[in-house]
């Protein structure tokens, strides 16, 4: 692929092809990039994210507009159908972006510094995602993203979105999201929606909006 700048690692991929339910089976893929910027705006060249096929060539629509430049890795989420691209911006926000390159999404969270390190995605159904992401300055946000399930017995809270402050200047963590129930449904008093956060030698867990007990200690290597 010839893209405007070297490419941030890791790079994110989705097979195209899925049958009606949307269970994924061999196929093409195409793969998500975010370049390195030149300069701190989008008057430069790189920060852009792209979406190229299997012979590396940008699909249409590619790269996408920002409001402004990518700092983050790309992460794919979805099935192809309704697949999506995130990435964090130098703004402080997380974009969402369709196959076509159009956002659909803008976080309403913002992060102080820029969106640094790694976000997270968990695609939780057709239509919907939460996303985990942090700020150069310290903070780490979470919001949801599409139509809130159905609450069974309220209050019903585990797709809260916030921001906490976790870190110092430079903050840059990579992170993942956790069942630690082990059933892969629990409810919100069970974690479901659980955050871990790496930075360091420090690891967090966030859990409904909150930073679980016991979590954030310096451990050495």
């Amino acid at each position: 692929a010839q893209l405007d700048r070297r490419p941030r690692q890791p790079l994110a991929a989705v097979v195209t092809s899925a049958s009606p339910a949307g269970a994924l089976r061999p196929g093409q893929a195409v793969f998500a990039a975010t370049t390195y910027p030149d300069g701190p705006d989008l008057t430069t060249q790189g920060g852009r994210v792209w979406l190229v096929d299997h012979q590396g060539s940008p699909l249409a629509g590619w790269p996408a507009i920002l409001p402004a430049i990518a700092t983050t890795p790309a992460v794919i989420a979805g099935a192809w159908q309704d697949v999506r691209v995130f990435a964090g911006l130098a703004n402080g926000r997380v974009v969402a972006l369709d196959r076509d390159g159009v956002t659909q999404w803008t976080s309403n969270e913002v992060v102080a510094g820029g969106v640094s390190g790694r976000i997270a995605v968990r695609y939780e159904n057709p239509g919907t995602w939460t996303v985990g992401f942090a700020g150069a300055g310290g903070e780490v946000a979470t919001e949801f993203y599409g139509t809130l399930p159905a609450c069974p017995s309220p209050p019903c809270d585990f797709f809260r979105s916030g921001r906490v402050a976790l870190g110092g200047a430079g903050f840059a963590p990579e992170m993942v999201f956790v069942d630690f129930s082990g059933r892969g449904g629990a409810a919100a008093s069970e974690c479901a929606q659980a955050l871990v956060v790496h930075e360091a030698d420090r690891l967090w867990a966030l859990c409904e909006g909150r930073v679980l007990p016991g979590w954030g200690q310096a451990y050495r290597d």
